[in-house]
């Protein structure tokens, strides 16, 4: 991977459960997403960022990821952790394949996400470097949740990004404490 002088890497982590065939591990991936910048509006770099990092913290730390004809699935959709749902298995090519379309889907207005590099622990720390969501090997274009702007991940209501998309400038919102001079009674 070259590296330009504008070009910026987030590393990215978060842990989840994987359910591969009757198989329920736990693991841990990491990311390096590799920014362009495309945008010099005051904020908007930023507010890409809290979207993606709002997305991973809430969305796919803590959740459980599963494909869409898993048998399990059924028996999941009633726990408390966000159920991400994957067209295949999610091993980690596959994964990082669909989390790079869902964070260029997010981020396509702030700046261009290059190239992700995902490795895990249950993949061996096996580094995948992925800069075209169509080498994968499995049909990404349509309809789906990594191709949408949103919280959705497959399964329950998409809520929405609240604060984090309100505006293309960041605001100044003072507080005002009390206090000051000491009256003197």
């Amino acid at each position: 991977m070259s590296i330009e002088s504008s070009q910026i890497v987030w590393p990215v982590n978060f842990v989840c459960t994987l359910v591969t065939e009757s198989r329920i591990l736990p693991n841990s991936y990491t990311f390096n997403i590799s920014i362009l910048p495309i945008e010099t509006a005051p904020g908007g770099i930023s507010i890409g960022y809290k979207k993606i990092r709002y997305f991973v913290d809430q969305y796919l730390h803590n959740s459980i990821f599963v494909a869409k004809d898993n048998p399990l699935l059924d028996n999941l959709v009633n726990s408390n952790n966000n159920i991400v749902i994957f067209p295949t298995e999610p091993y980690d090519l596959f994964v990082g394949h669909v989390l790079y379309s869902k964070f260029l889907a997010i981020s396509e207005k702030y700046f261009h996400i290059d190239m992700i590099n995902i490795d895990s622990v249950v993949g061996d720390n096996i580094c995948y470097n992925i800069a075209d969501s169509d080498s994968c090997g499995i049909d990404l274009e349509g309809n789906h949740w990594w191709n949408m702007d949103s919280t959705f991940t497959g399964h329950g209501v998409p809520e929405s990004w609240g604060d984090l998309a309100g505006s293309d400038s960041p605001r100044f919102e003072p507080k005002i404490i009390k206090g000051g001079k000491k009256s003197e009674n």
